[in-house]
């Protein structure tokens, strides 16, 4: 796991996060209630996406789900790219562009990485995540693998993951 951190310090690292849950929310987000550390993505102007860690976010997947909220998880699949050269490798992978790509911290792009369509979150300055049908994952998985080739990508795992996340909330400060 040492070596997935420092990749992700030092190039980038690609991951899936398979046990993520993915809401959607319908209408205007900009009333709603704070999600704490869930991710709030804009799916349009009237659908919000909210991508959430089962074990640390169950407070806000039960209020959401109480409200009415669905469970979309099983028709989006979750990658994160993260570190220094995680822009560099998603500009690289990057075929076709709706609208502007997300430079901006929690700016918002559609995508088509691979032919395929993704809605990409730039979610910190060093890390992105994207979501995707599965059918088309494991294209954008390879499309990025093979833009990162030059740029020092590596697989991390769940534990790194969390690791890097945790820190990222001031949580937990691995040596370096």
């Amino acid at each position: 796991m040492g070596a997935e951190l420092a990749a992700c310090r030092q190039a980038v690292g690609i991951a899936a996060r398979l046990a993520a849950v993915v809401l959607e929310l319908r209408g205007d987000p900009r009333g709603a209630e704070p999600l704490g550390e869930a991710v709030a993505l804009a799916g349009g102007p009237e659908r919000t996406l909210v991508v959430a860690d089962p074990r640390r976010d169950r407070t806000v997947i039960a209020r959401l789900r109480e409200g009415g909220a669905p469970d979309v998880s099983d028709s989006h699949d979750v990658l994160v790219l993260v570190g220094p050269r995680a822009a560099a490798v998603l500009a690289e992978a990057e075929l076709e562009v709706e609208g502007e790509p997300a430079h901006a911290v929690r700016e918002v792009a559609d995508l088509v990485l691979a032919g395929s369509p993704a809605l990409v979150l730039r979610a910190e300055p060093e890390r992105f995540l994207l979501l995707t049908d599965p059918a088309h994952s494991v294209a954008i998985w390879h499309a990025l693998n093979d833009a990162g080739r030059d740029h020092g990508i590596v697989s991390v795992g769940r534990q790194a993951l969390e690791l890097l996340e945790a820190g990222e909330r001031g949580a937990f400060k691995a040596p370096r």
